[in-house]
C-alpha cells in the first residue's frame, strides 16, 4: 500500500476488511490459484481501476495505518 500499487491479498478476514474497507486491493480465495490468476487479469486489463486503488492504498498509508497514527490511539487508550 505504501507503494501505492493495489493489493493482492488472500482472504484473510483481517486484511480483506482493510482492502475493503479502503478500496485498496482485492482479496483472493485462500489456496486458489486460478482466483489469484483472475484478479491479476483483471487488474492488468484495467489499468485505471488498480491506480485507483494503488492511490487508495497509499492515501490510508499516509492518514491511517501508520506509526505516527497508532501510537496517538495507544497512548490514548493508556491514559
Amino acid at each position: 500500500m505504501a507503494a501505492g500499487v493495489p493489493v493482492i491479498a488472500s482472504n484473510c478476514a483481517s486484511i480483506e476488511r482493510i482492502l475493503r474497507e479502503t478500496r485498496s486491493g482485492k482479496a483472493y480465495i485462500h489456496n486458489s490459484p486460478e482466483d489469484f490468476a483472475m484478479i491479476l487479469k483483471e487488474m492488468i486489463h484495467n489499468p485505471d481501476s488498480a491506480r485507483f486503488m494503488g492511490e487508495n492504498g497509499y492515501r490510508a498509508v499516509t492518514e491511517r495505518y501508520n506509526w505516527k497514527r497508532s501510537s496517538e490511539d495507544f497512548r490514548e487508550m493508556y491514559r
